[in-house]
C-alpha cells in the first residue's frame, strides 16, 4: 500500500493530469509518480494533439505494457521497484530481477535495459510533418545533398538563468553538465543515448574520494535527462546523410557490445559525444587546462581578462613581450608549486584509481582511450587537461542549427514550438545564456 500526499497530486496536477482520475486510483497514481514512470509516459508525447498513454478504467489506471494496456495497480505495482542509483536508475521486475524501460515505441513498458539490451534501439518515432519541420530547423553542412536525417547534441545547463548573484554565476557556467546525443533517421525513428555507467561500475565512484575514479561504461539507450526539470535545453540539430546516420548507430552498437572508460576529467559524456560527431564531419574542441577553467570559476573573471587585454593591446610589442618574458620567470615556482597542488588534490580525488579492466574493451574505436587510471603525477600538467562541458555548451550557442528550448513539463523537445510566442520566450533565453557564456 502506497500512502497518497499533497505532494504527489501536485505533481500529477502539474503534469496537466486529470485530479479526478488521482482522486479514482490514488494508489496506481502515486505509483506512476514515485517510480517516475508517468514522466516517461507524458514525455513521449511530441504534439498538443497526442495523448500520453494512459487511460481509467473500470480497474483504475492503464498504461501501455508491451503494447496492451494493463491495470497499474494489478499488473505493474506489484512486480516492479526501482533502483535508484546514478544515471537515473531502473525500474526492476521482482522475480526475474530484470530491467523494464517505458518507451515511445507504441509498446510503452517493455523489457529493455537501458545499459544491458543486446541490441540498441529506437526509443520513440515522429511522424513524417514533424520531420519534415525538423530539417527545416536543422543545420545542413551541404545544402546540394539530400541529407534527411539529423543528429542532435543536447545540453541542460542549470543554476545559471535564475541566479543573479555575481560570486556564484562564474562557477555554475563551468561546472560539469551532463551531454547526450539523439540520431533521427529518415524514417523518423528516434535514438537517444549518452554515455554511462551500469550499476555494478556505479559503486566504484561513491565518496569524493572516488570521484575521479576511472570505470567501465557504454552508451545507454534514452538518455537520464529527457524528462528531467531544466531551465533551458540547448539543442543543436544538424542534418546528415543516410550514410553518416548508419556510421553513427553503427559505432554505437560496437560501443555497447563492449566497454569503454568513463573518466570524468579526460573521457566523459561530452568526449563520447565530440567522437560520434567527429565521424560525421564536425568537430568539436572540449580540451581545456586545469587552470584555465579555475580561473574561469572566479568571481568577474570575465572582466579580469578584459582589463589585462586591452591593458597589453595598448603596450608597444617590445614592451608587451618584455612583460610577458619577466611573467613567465617571475610565474615559474608559482606554477609548479599551483601544479604540486592540483596534482595532490586529483590524486586524494582518486585519479589514481580504477575498477577492473572487462576483458574485452574497446581499443579500436576511433579515438577512445584505454586505461586502467587517470595516473598520479606531483608536477606537471599531464593530468590537469579536462574535456571541459562548457567548451561544448559554447560551440552549442555559436552554432546555427542550436534552439534553446524552455521548460514546458516533461518533453524530449525534438522540434522547436510552433507558437509564435513560444518561439520568442525561447528565442529570449537563447540571448540572455549566449550573453553568459560568450564573456571569454
Amino acid at each position: 500500500m502506497i500512502k497518497t500526499n499533497n505532494s504527489d497530486q501536485k505533481k500529477w496536477e502539474s503534469l496537466g493530469l486529470s485530479l479526478d482520475w488521482f482522486a479514482k486510483d490514488p494508489e496506481g497514481a502515486n505509483y506512476l509518480i514515485r517510480s517516475r514512470l508517468i514522466y516517461s509516459i507524458v514525455g513521449f508525447n511530441f504534439s498538443a494533439q497526442d495523448q500520453p498513454a494512459l487511460r481509467l478504467t473500470e480497474r483504475g489506471l492503464e498504461i501501455l505494457k508491451e503494447g496492451q494496456f494493463v491495470s497499474v495497480t494489478q499488473a505493474v505495482m506489484p512486480h516492479y521497484f526501482r533502483r535508484v542509483f546514478g544515471g537515473g536508475g531502473k525500474l526492476v521486475e521482482r522475480q526475474a530481477n530484470k530491467a523494464w524501460t517505458y518507451l515511445g515505441t507504441g509498446k510503452g513498458f517493455v523489457p529493455v535495459d537501458r545499459w544491458k539490451h543486446t541490441e540498441f534501439i529506437s526509443v520513440a518515432k515522429i511522424n513524417s510533418m514533424d520531420q519534415e519541420e525538423l530539417l527545416k530547423h536543422a543545420f545542413h553542412q551541404n545544402l546540394n545533398a539530400n541529407h534527411r536525417c539529423v543528429v542532435q547534441v543536447v545540453t541542460q545547463p542549470r543554476g545559471i538563468v535564475g541566479t543573479n548573484n555575481p560570486l556564484t554565476r562564474n562557477f555554475h557556467l563551468y561546472k560539469p553538465v551532463h551531454a547526450s546525443l539523439r540520431i533521427i533517421d529518415a524514417e523518423g525513428n528516434v535514438y537517444s543515448t549518452s554515455f554511462g555507467a551500469t550499476e555494478e561500475e556505479h559503486r566504484y565512484t561513491d565518496g569524493c574520494t572516488n570521484l575521479l575514479t576511472s570505470h567501465n561504461g557504454v552508451p545507454t539507450i534514452l538518455d537520464y535527462e529527457e524528462f528531467l526539470v531544466h531551465e533551458g535545453r540547448v539543442t543543436t540539430s544538424i542534418a546528415i546523410s543516410s550514410q553518416d546516420c548508419t556510421t553513427l548507430l553503427t559505432k554505437i552498437k560496437k560501443l555497447r557490445q563492449k566497454t569503454v572508460r568513463f573518466q570524468l576529467l579526460k573521457q566523459n559524456c561530452n568526449t563520447m559525444i565530440a567522437k560520434l560527431l567527429a565521424l560525421t564531419g564536425t568537430s568539436v574542441n572540449l580540451r581545456l587546462p586545469a587552470r584555465e577553467l579555475l580561473f574561469r570559476m572566479v568571481p568577474f573573471s570575465q572582466t579580469m581578462s578584459r582589463v589585462s587585454g586591452r591593458m597589453v593591446d595598448a603596450l608597444p610589442i617590445w614592451v608587451g613581450t618584455a612583460l610577458k618574458t619577466i611573467a613567465y620567470i617571475l610565474m615559474f615556482i608559482p606554477k609548479q608549486t599551483f601544479n604540486f597542488v592540483m596534482n595532490l588534490a586529483l590524486i586524494f580525488l582518486g585519479s589514481l584509481k580504477g575498477s577492473p579492466l572487462i576483458t574485452s574493451p574497446v581499443k579500436d574505436i576511433d579515438g577512445f582511450e584505454d586505461f586502467y587510471n587517470l595516473g598520479g603525477a606531483l608536477f606537471g600538467e599531464r593530468l590537469q587537461q579536462i574535456d571541459c562541458s562548457a567548451k561544448m555548451i559554447e560551440w552549442q550557442l555559436g552554432h546555427q542549427g542550436t534552439w534553446v528550448h524552455s521548460y514546458r513539463g516533461p518533453s524530449m523537445s525534438i522540434i522547436p514550438p510552433t507558437s509564435k510566442d513560444l518561439q520568442a520566450a525561447d528565442q529570449a533565453l537563447k540571448s540572455k545564456m549566449q550573453n553568459l557564456y560568450k564573456n571569454f
